[in-house]
């Protein structure tokens, strides 16, 4: 599903400005 995929972006952004972060 499309809201799925968003989902999973969102998370992986998230994810790579709390990588960035530290």
């Amino acid at each position: 599903m499309l809201a799925q995929r968003a989902y999973q972006r969102a998370r992986s952004l998230v994810v790579a400005e709390a990588r960035n972060f530290q």
